[in-house]
């Protein structure tokens, strides 16, 4: 056994030349010798984890538990500790397995644990799992295989793509979409499984167990809930800059700003960039708005120019990274290939819509939810039946949850599966390009954005209360301005839709 002492968040910058599935992870029955150039832990009594060396690994033991972790875990409460004692922290809070649910309640960072207890073996992942857990038990005993892309599992356990599942979405125009995702548990593979988030999975048995949320969330009023994220918010921050240093994405929108406000502390060390889109230009809000909310502090903007077509090198090493590798997201890729400080930390605003209603800015849609009322929320998805069935497993438990917990079942979909598929699939492919930090994945943080009453949601009371609080000055420049004639447009079709109700 050989494992690398974690000492940063993403301590190694070494890539080995045209390996590809960087800083990703597989455990497997056997010992891979083709995997040689990666760090290699034993898990259990018959498994093996094998991690890219970009990707940090640590392990830790309490009692009769050890776990081991593939990626990177920040304590708010503790921003002093680097993750070997944030995950030893976690196991002394539980002292069984069972526990660890609660233990990770504030966890934050992205990262898979496989915690050993006994002769059991169990999976958990971030809040949001943007460090994706899929699983696959093959034929015969000692068989069962676990990795953050489908495609290792291709390539080591001889998994096949699930050709019915991909034959519906392209007859249904879902590969329209250049940034088309499945929900979970599908992967695109056959009998291959994508753990959800506030899952865990047991191995072998190939079990997977909600363990969150489990009872009604408090009620807060929106001061309640930004005294208590802001500064969770602003500890994670400084917890990640004392690993390593920071590049923190700024746009034009309201998650980057908050992010930006809870960095107040750290930001003259911070590398502050924007994306140059496709869409985007020169002159976009993206790119003007955050130059004047930086020029008072002196501080440079840098631009990445993610609208260029990638390089044919870099284009093939991409397409081997990830199966089903977006062509859209490749060419952001390379922009950030080219232009990203290797060994900087990529700070950025996502999952913070969990509680910003995002598939209903007007107000939650009136009527029953159903099936394929959920299923239009994605193009294609209506005629898919692989799709439908997979939603229908999880609604029924979504509705329960809605009734028991009070949390909205789109806002669960939004989490549990735009976040947890469509989110970490970027994340996963970009993970050839940088290393990424989203503080808003912390589930304390978003059962905290929940708890507050659904207008205060609707317009992002929490978030503004929050920069408020934090950095004030930061409201003087507009959130994601629009044109007059868009402006215009869009009262008109809020005034329409009131009076239609």
């Amino acid at each position: 056994m050989s494992a690398r002492s974690e000492t940063a968040i993403a301590e190694s910058t070494r890539t080995v030349p045209g390996l590809p599935f960087r800083r990703q992870y597989l455990l497997a029955p056997v010992k891979l010798d083709a995997l040689r150039e990666w760090t290699t832990i034993i898990v259990g009594q018959d498994f093996y984890l094998h991690a890219h060396p970009d990707l940090a690994v640590c392990e830790a033991e309490a009692g009769n538990i050890r776990a081991v972790l593939a990626g990177f875990m920040i304590d708010p409460s503790r921003p002093e500790h680097t993750s070997q004692q944030v995950l030893r922290d976690v196991l002394d809070k539980a002292r069984i397995g069972a526990e660890i649910p609660q233990a990770i309640f504030s966890i934050t960072g992205r990262w898979a644990l496989f915690l050993q207890e006994g002769q059991s073996l169990t999976a958990f992942h971030d809040a949001c799992g943007l460090r994706p857990v899929f699983s696959f038990d093959g034929p015969g005993r000692h068989n069962f295989w676990c990795s953050s892309e489908p495609g290792l599992l291709a390539a080591f356990a001889q998994v096949k793509k699930d050709q019915v599942l991909l034959d519906e979405f392209e007859d249904a125009g879902g590969l329209e979409d250049r940034e088309y995702w499945w929900p979970a548990p599908l992967s695109g593979f056959a009998e291959v499984n994508r753990l959800p988030p506030n899952h865990s999975l047991t191995i072998p048995t190939g079990e997977v167990r909600r363990y969150w949320p489990k009872a009604p969330l408090s009620a807060k009023t929106v001061e309640e809930s930004a005294a208590k994220v802001a500064p969770m918010l602003t500890n994670e921050i400084q917890a990640a800059a004392l690993r390593q240093p920071l590049a923190i994405t700024l746009t034009a929108g309201l998650d980057t700003r908050v992010v930006l406000a809870a960095s107040k502390a750290v930001v003259s060390s911070a590398w502050l960039h924007t994306w140059l889109l496709p869409s985007l230009s020169a002159s976009s809000p993206e790119v003007v708005i955050p130059r004047r909310l930086l020029a008072p502090l002196g501080l440079e903007l840098h631009v990445l120019r993610c609208n260029e077509k990638a390089e044919p090198a870099f284009a093939e090493l991409y397409q081997s990274h990830a199966a089903f590798a977006h062509p859209y997201w490749r060419d952001i890729a390379a922009g950030l290939h080219r232009g990203f400080p290797e060994k900087r930390l990529s700070v950025k605003g996502n999952c913070s819509e969990v509680g910003r209603c995002f598939f209903y800015h007007e107000g939650y849609p009136q009527g029953e939810m159903t099936i394929e009322r959920l299923a239009g929320f994605q193009h294609g998805w209506t005629r898919s039946l692989r799709i439908l069935r997979a939603l229908g497993e999880w609604f029924a438990s979504a509705v329960e949850i809605e009734k028991l917990c009070g949390i909205r079942v789109l806002d669960l979909f939004y989490w549990e599966h735009r976040l947890g598929c469509w989110q970490a699939n970027s994340q996963v492919e970009w993970d050839l390009a940088q290393e990424t930090f989203c503080p808003f994945n912390n589930r304390n943080i978003l059962a905290a954005l929940l708890s507050v009453p659904e207008e205060a949601r609707l317009r992002s009371a929490v978030h503004f209360a929050v920069i408020r609080e934090l950095w004030p000055e930061l409201l003087e420049e507009p959130i994601n301005p629009k044109p007059l004639l868009r402006r215009v447009r869009h009262w008109i079709k809020k005034r329409a839709k009131r009076l239609f109700r």
